[in-house]
């Protein structure tokens, strides 16, 4: 069986956008409470560098907190009546998420997405799989989709975008239309009544 997390992900101060971050989890930016906590941060570090705009600042960041907590909420209540508790992703870049909403993420390259798995580690995927009982697997919005694509055609399982917000494609979205259309994947993969 692959890696699973269901403890608190490690955050990693390594290279991001290379992905050399090794077996840590960056990936915080999609549990919205520690959002809310980074909003918080960087408000105040930028009221001390500005104290002219700090007012501004710290409005912003409660205007942001105040959206975030009400998507927490949504996906509080949207993930709380699935009967699936897993998920299988291409890699696992949804700790912090799974953590946060109660649910297991199972990685099929693990925390690198440009690592290839292993006949033997897709075997023991596809174990999981049907162990489980999981209906759909996820894909990401900036890597190809093919091994997860083919995984679920060879099991006749669905396939689905989960995005972790690494970079938005489309230039109309933003952070909370991209995690609305996350929970609506997940309450279809996950079985929410």
């Amino acid at each position: 069986m692959q890696n699973t997390q269901t403890s608190t992900p490690t955050r990693a101060a390594g290279d991001h956008d290379g992905h050399n971050h090794g077996a840590l989890d960056p990936h915080f930016w999609l549990d919205p409470t520690l959002l809310i906590q980074a909003a918080n941060g960087i408000a105040t570090e930028l009221a001390a560098i500005d104290p002219a705009n700090a007012e501004t600042f710290h409005a912003n960041a409660r205007a942001l907190s105040t959206e975030l907590t009400e998507l927490d909420h949504d996906f509080t209540a949207a993930l709380g009546t699935c009967t699936q508790r897993s998920i299988v992703v291409s890699h696992e870049a949804f700790g912090y998420l799974a953590h946060r909403y109660d649910f297991e993420q199972i990685g099929i390259s693990g925390i690198d997405p440009e690592a290839e798995p292993s006949p033997a580690a897709l075997r023991a995927i596809k174990q999981e799989i049907e162990a489980r009982g999981i209906t759909t697997i996820y894909f990401e919005a900036l890597s190809s989709p093919k091994v997860v694509q083919t995984l679920a055609k060879d099991l006749g399982i669905t396939a689905q975008m989960l995005d972790p917000i690494e970079g938005l494609r489309d230039p109309a979205q933003d952070y909370f239309s991209v995690q609305r259309a996350n929970l609506t994947a997940l309450q279809a993969g996950m079985d929410c009544s």
